[in-house]
């Protein structure tokens, strides 16, 4: 197995435990959501499947479309890049869901 086979393999296994999370195990309310609120949740949704369609590329075997290494490198990147930002992007809901649990406790129960 090569180096960047590696590579993209560890970072599938993050971008598919940071979607799961992400989806299924979210703390919002779809029904209370704003809309800025959900335009930030599916951007992170959007980078995660960017990550993914990358990450596949980057695997994409030579018999189907050979790819550089130079290439497969630079779809990995990218697609590592894509996961920060959806990285941070569910960490700023989770934080303003904090600060509005704290601001306004008891509401929701």
């Amino acid at each position: 197995m090569e180096a960047i086979e590696r590579r993209v393999a560890w970072l599938t296994i993050s971008v598919a435990i940071v979607l799961v999370f992400s989806a299924a195990g979210t703390v919002y309310s779809f029904e209370g959501l704003g809309t800025w609120e959900l335009t930030v949740h599916i951007a992170s949704l959007v980078c995660l499947a960017g990550a993914f369609v990358l990450l596949v590329a980057s695997l994409t075997p030579a018999s189907i479309r050979p790819f550089p290494l130079e290439n497969r490198d630079r779809f990995a990147f990218f697609a590592f890049v894509l996961l920060g930002l959806a990285v941070i992007l569910i960490a700023g809901l989770a934080i303003h869901g904090a600060v509005e649990a704290h601001r306004h406790p008891g509401i929701g129960d």
